[in-house]
């Protein structure tokens, strides 16, 4: 185990400082040990008061040269063995590079003097040394310094090093606050920012504490109005105070967005104040100049500004010496020494301009850049001493990373890495951190293979050197475990994640924030493996650590609230689900205001469990609400808005609106395109979705489109097996399931299979649905065998996944109750839908959508068994809770009388009901109601109305009624050419009778021109569909064509099919007498009259028969 000795010299003054820094050392080395590291202190007595014991002093400078780390401390006064501790230990790093010197020198007070020793020792120090000494004024001040100092000697620890909420830690452990620390306290803009935060806290306080009463107020009055709706006092009451709360809300918002954004500036600005520390920390203890000097005084005071002043030359001075370094012919070691000085400078130059809260950040960023360049130049030039050189490239590339200046990152990383292998040695600490960070910057860039490659580099030498426990191989595990989870790797991912838990649970212990990051990673791969329990019980960790250390109300916090109800919304779970997410968007609200990114995300989090629950128009709601925000406050060309124009397409998807539905999903692709271009995961994701809305409305052709180039996308970005990948398969599966091409919708089902089964394991969700989608495939192709064997191994993986009490298990029941029905086994049918209807009760409620279907098809399945009262209890209570198709079934019930008594009314009622949804069925037969006056008074002019619904749906029935309403002039104005359009359009659809009226206009030229082939080709197509009345129209239109012989058979075949239908007999007997085959003509008109008689036909019907006959007998007469 690696031991870091530390030497402490001191007088008898500093006692109590002695006392906490013996204390701080002691907690310190306890958090190391669990790294493998240990630090010795030196416990020391003080000579220069006590006794004078040469031989003790010679054994105390012994130990000085073991050390490490020497620290003197300084007060008002230099004693004699402190010095000579000193002298000892500066030979000692001459010649040795170790121990590391650092001196402390503690601020005097008002009224304290230094001695002339120490005021001569203190120049001696900087005039001989250029040795800068440590200014402290507080314990943590010198605590601050001390732990600086300690990351230079154990350099794998400085990245360990954080401000967090205004408090300085190492791994957790918190060791001062940054307001106790002059380089911040003292600095102006810290200050403004702290009293500015303060200050709007306690308005905003103030004005959350008036909102809460005065929206109580409003809500007992809500409820008072609720009770009294006619009281008008109540009503103005009601008006007034809610104008009162809008008022308020308006005002309030405004203060927390600017209280919002000034945390994130005093954050980012205690972050470069603490930058500018630990860079003045590894300038003390090396040779500087007086510039040098006076800047980082500046800067321990917290005087960015006179600091960024004192430095102004450097940058010119930089250039000069630069170029005259080149241009010299000869180079001496002084101009070499004179550019590291520069190096140092612009360095330290670099660090105060980023803390200078009066420039703006861009210019900032722009002007420390072009400073770190020209550091960069210098050393190149010098041939830089490479350890020297390397520890620059951890500030510069920590820069441009820091900043996402990428490109640069990635070069400046390659150099490093580079440099470190050729001075270190390919396995070296510091190599392993070169190859970590280059892989940060890959990830960020979505270089997922090079991020791998990268992390698993820095990993082998890390878990070589520093071992399996130490916190940088700790963190490289994670970070190959967030590389692996977004490849869809998820075996790999949780194998990582779970190894880094197990480290930071033994070594950080559990409640550690470092541990909760690690169950939160665990949950989120158990999420997309499908085992939400585990899922849940990680959150539920990281959660429990979070609400400890952070409280309740931290962001972090409400993370873990909202991947709870995550959790709980894919367990079927609504109700918790709700209740964490309103839980996180209370939150939000409280801490963030109504308009901001995260609390827009809480909305759409309640927005997607309320789609679940079949609330379609809260689920709209709370989307909606989502993206007002982040169009307010994110653009309309944001990433963020794109995925709410996403959400709000999926929900109109499943409310049937897909023309919204297509709108906003191409509005998310064209955003999606635009920032992120063609080949980008997200941009696949968009592509998908417009696939699934052009599969729903039935244009397969789009849909196939755009499912493969999402395809096309994902198998390019993440793989051929990626579950995103498996999902396009999925998709592009279901639509040629519904083109019928059900060859290739199985081979796509199959290899989606395929890749779910390696990838994401047989138990898991997806894989389930694979299974379910294959089983429609053999179930349309009538193969229901092996339609029943993939449905019940979707049902089997399901219940495994979830339980039984869980909405897609219940679909599972559901779908192999659909194919008992289908292939007449009803009682099997019956036990898998009543199991899926408990399910659906339990989880999803009585009015949920899947719910009410389930009633409705227990409805038809009775129906199917022939009883026809439960069939009408069913689906009379399908239609209660307004499923459309219910509604309509119920209402023929009612009209017929099967299973219930007829009843033309109610039926009126039912089919007003489904008609008043869009169901063309219903428009239809109401019509028909309405025209025929079944139990109601008749109404022309509504059943006209209701026709016309209805066929603007395609209904084939209701465009042909109200052709022939056109034809007739019936409730219309007579129109030849509409009643041929409508009557043309039902026939085109594929109803028979209207191609049989179809042929009637055509033989008769009605609103066409007459056309006997066209007459004869659509009467002949409404035969083929079943209409036995079409034989006679075939027959009359080749009579009139004078086709006697082809028309007989015809005639013939319609007589068979109608004895007793006058005109049909009619038909034959004129053929008969054209034929010449008069007898037989005249027996089929005499047999004509008798039933006209017999039928109560018009007097002028009767009459042109008998003339028929009439002159029948005269040309057998004259024959």
């Amino acid at each position: 185990m690696k031991t870091i000795k530390i030497f402490l010299a001191s007088s008898e003054e500093m006692d109590y400082d002695r006392m906490a820094f013996g204390n701080l050392v002691r907690r310190l080395d306890n958090m190391y040990e669990k790294r493998g590291i240990r630090i010795k202190l030196f416990e020391w007595e003080d000579y220069d008061s006590a006794y004078n014991d040469k031989r003790k002093q010679d054994e105390y400078n012994d130990y000085v040269r073991q050390s490490d780390i020497f620290l003197a401390l300084f007060h008002k006064k230099a004693g004699e063995f402190t010095v000579e501790e000193f002298n000892i230990a500066s030979d000692e790093f001459k010649e040795k590079s170790s121990p590391k010197v650092y001196t402390y020198c503690k601020d005097l007070k008002p009224g304290e003097e230094e001695t002339p020793e120490l005021k001569e020792f203190k120049k001696r120090l900087f005039d001989e040394m250029g040795h800068y000494w440590c200014r402290y004024d507080n314990r943590e001040s010198l605590q601050f310094q001390f732990v600086m100092q300690l990351q230079l000697v154990e350099s794998s620890q400085m990245d360990n090093v954080k401000v967090e909420d205004g408090v300085v830690t190492i791994n957790g452990l918190p060791f001062a606050k940054m307001e106790n620390l002059k380089f911040a306290a003292a600095n102006e803009d810290f200050l403004r920012m702290q009293t500015d935060i303060h200050e709007l806290r306690k308005e905003i306080e103030e004005m959350q504490i008036e909102l809460e009463k005065k929206q109580r107020r409003l809500d007992t009055k809500k409820a008072k109005l609720e009770e009294t709706p006619d009281d008008e006092d109540c009503q103005e009451d009601y008006n007034y105070i809610k104008k009162d709360v809008e008022k308020l809300i308006d005002n309030l918002q405004p203060k927390l967005n600017k209280y919002n954004k000034l945390k994130e500036d005093f954050a980012q600005h205690q972050e470069l104040l603490f930058n500018t520390a630990k860079r003045v920390a590894k300038l003390q203890g090396e040779e500087i100049n007086d510039r040098i000097r006076r800047a980082m005084d500046a800067l321990n005071e917290g005087l960015v500004r006179e600091a960024n002043t004192i430095l102004n030359e450097a940058e010119e001075d930089a250039k000069c010496l630069l170029n005259e370094y080149k241009q010299s012919k000869e180079i001496t070691e002084q101009k070499r020494q004179n550019l590291i000085i520069s190096i140092k400078e612009l360095s330290l130059k670099a660090t105060s301009i980023m803390a200078d809260a009066s420039i703006l950040i861009d210019e900032r960023i722009k002007q420390a850049e072009e400073i770190y360049k020209l550091a960069d130049a210098i050393a190149q030039e010098i041939n830089y001493d490479q350890d020297k050189y390397i520890d620059f490239f951890w500030e510069y590339s920590g820069f441009l990373r820091d900043h996402a200046i990428f490109d640069n990152a990635i070069e400046i990383h390659n150099r490093q890495i580079k440099m470190c292998e050729d001075f270190h040695g390919k396995v070296h600490p510091d190599t392993a951190r070169s190859y970590n960070n280059i892989g940060i910057v890959n990830d960020c860039l979505g270089n997922y293979d090079k991020a791998l490659k990268y992390f698993e580099q820095a990993l082998n030498i890390r878990e070589k050197i520093l071992g399996k426990e130490h916190p940088d191989t700790v963190r490289t595990y994670s970070n190959i475990g967030i590389v692996y989870y977004d490849f869809g790797n998820y075996d790999k991912a949780l194998e990582y994640h779970k190894h880094a838990l197990d480290i930071r649970e033994k070594v950080l212990g559990k409640e550690h924030l470092d541990t909760a990051d690690s169950y939160n990673n665990i949950g989120l791969v158990y999420f997309d493996f499908g085992n939400y329990d585990k899922a849940l019980e990680f959150h539920k960790k990281a959660l429990d650590i979070r609400e400890k250390v952070l409280g309740k109300d931290h962001l972090d916090t409400t993370g873990s609230y909202n991947n709870i109800g995550i959790g709980y919304y894919h367990l079927g779970n609504y109700d918790k689900a709700l209740e964490y997410h309103k839980h996180a968007l209370e939150i939000c609200e409280k801490v963030l205001g109504k308009e901001h990114p995260n609390t827009a995300m809480a909305y759409t989090n309640i927005g997607l469990v309320y789609l679940e629950l079949g609330d379609y128009n809260k689920a709209l709601e709370y989307q909606k609400q989502a993206l007002n925000i982040l169009e307010k406050v994110l653009g309309k060309e944001h990433l963020g808005t794109a995925r709410l124009y996403s959400n709000i397409g999926n929900v109109y998807s499943e409310i049937g609106n897909y023309d919204k539905a297509l709108e906003f999903h191409k509005k998310a692709l064209y955003i999606r395109e635009k920032i992120l271009g063609k080949e980008h995961s997200d941009t696949a994701g968009s592509y998908n979705n417009i696939g699934n809305v052009y599969k729903d409305i039935g244009n397969y052709d789009h849909a196939l489109e755009f499912h493969k180039k999402a395809l096309d996308i994902r198998e390019k970005v993440w793989d051929k097996e990626h579950p995103d990948t498996a999902s396009s398969y999925n998709n592009i599966g279901n639509t040629y399931n519904d083109l019928g091409n059900y060859d290739k919708a199985l081979e796509c089902h199959k290899h989606a299979l395929d890749i779910c089964e390696k990838v994401l394991g047989k138990e898991h969700p997806n894989t389930a649905m694979a299974y379910n989608n294959i089983g429609n495939v053999y179930n349309n192709l009538g193969n229901y065998d092996k339609a029943l064997e993939y449905y019940k191994q979707a049902l089997e993986i399901r219940k495994k996944v979830h339980g039984k009490d869980h909405p897609d298990t219940a679909s599972s029941y559901y779908n192999i109750g659909v194919l008992y029905k289908d292939i007449g086994n009803y009682d099997h049918a019956l036990e898998y839908y009543m199991i899926a209807l408990e399910i659906r009760e339990k989880v999803l409620g009585a009015e949920h959508p899947d719910t009410v279907r389930t009633y409705r098809k227990l409805g038809h399945l009775y129906l199917n068994i022939g009883d026809n009262n439960l069939a009408s209890q069913w689906l009379e209570k399908a239609a209660t809770l307004g499923d459309t198709n219910a509604q309509f079934y119920i209402g023929h019930m009612y009209e017929i009388g099967k299973g219930v008594e007829k009843n033309y009314v109610v039926a009126a009622e039912w089919y007003s009901k489904a008609a008043e949804q869009g169901d063309a069925r219903a428009q239809y037969n109401l019509g028909l109601i309405y025209e025929y006056g079944k139990g109601i008074e008749p109404n022309l002019d509504k059943a006209i109305e209701l026709y016309r619904m209805a066929a603007e749906q395609s209904h084939v029935l209701a465009q042909n009624q109200l052709g022939v309403k056109y034809r007739l002039g019936q409730g219309v104005e007579q129109n030849g050419e509409k009643a041929f359009d409508l009557i043309y359009k039902a026939a085109e659809g594929g109803y028979s009778v209207a191609q049989n009226n179809l042929g009637w206009m055509y033989a008769n030229g009605c609103g066409t021109e007459q056309n006997y082939e066209k007459a004869i080709e659509w009467y002949k197509k409404s035969a083929e569909n079943g209409y036995k009345k079409a034989y006679n129209g075939i027959a009359w239109t080749l009579h009139l064509s004078g086709r006697y012989e082809e028309a007989l058979p015809w005639a013939e075949k319609a007589v068979a099919a109608f004895p007793e239908t006058p005109y049909i007999i009619d038909t034959l007997a004129s053929v008969y007498q054209d034929l010449g085959r008069y007898d037989e003509a005249l027996e089929e008109f005499e047999l004509c009259l008798k039933l006209k008689h017999e039928q109560n036909e018009s007097d002028d019907s009767i009459h042109q028969t008998e003339e028929k006959i009439a002159t029948l007998k005269e040309l057998m007469k004259n024959g």
